[in-house]
């Protein structure tokens, strides 16, 4: 985890900070990453179902304990903040959201983003749903460049 403020929910540190935070968290360490050698950020998010995968399987668990930042994308775990820990959590940051919020940002700080893990038609939808609303047409970069001629993840590496 970074130096963020976590508040411990269902035994995962999650990060306290709010949709607009956590978008400018993300956009900030793009820029600071920016021509030096520097990891990119592992953000992520949990809701009910991730902390009881989380309690019923260690290697689940370190995936998440792995992460930079760890998100509340559930109103349960913030309700349970607010009942039970020191630090509540301000708001859920649902993905779903966020993404909202860092467009937002990005578009004003002249970041792009990728949109990962879809098909290349959910990919192009995603991609013409947020060029038509903001106006930078070069802010969404595509993911199917990396599966295209069998290529996997950055740099063209091939599966063994």
């Amino acid at each position: 985890m970074t130096a963020q403020t976590v508040t411990t929910v269902g035994g995962l540190p999650i990060t306290v900070e709010d949709c607009e935070g956590a978008a400018r968290h993300m956009i900030d360490h793009a820029i600071t990453a920016r021509g030096v050698d520097k990891l990119p950020l592992y953000s992520t998010s949990a809701n009910g179902q991730v902390v009881s995968m989380c309690a019923l399987d260690v290697e689940i668990l370190s995936l998440f304990l792995e992460a930079d930042i760890l998100h509340a994308d559930g109103e349960p775990l913030v309700r349970a903040s607010r009942l039970m820990c020191k630090t509540k959590l301000p708001e859920r940051v649902a993905t779903t959201d966020l993404v909202h919020f860092t467009a937002r940002i990005a578009e004003k700080e002249g970041v792009s983003f990728y949109f990962l893990g879809a098909s290349e038609e959910a990919d192009q939808q995603g991609r013409r749903e947020y060029e038509a609303a903001l106006s930078r047409s070069d802010l969404c970069r595509l993911s199917q460049w990396l599966f295209r001629q069998g290529r996997r993840g950055c740099g063209g590496c091939r599966d063994q």
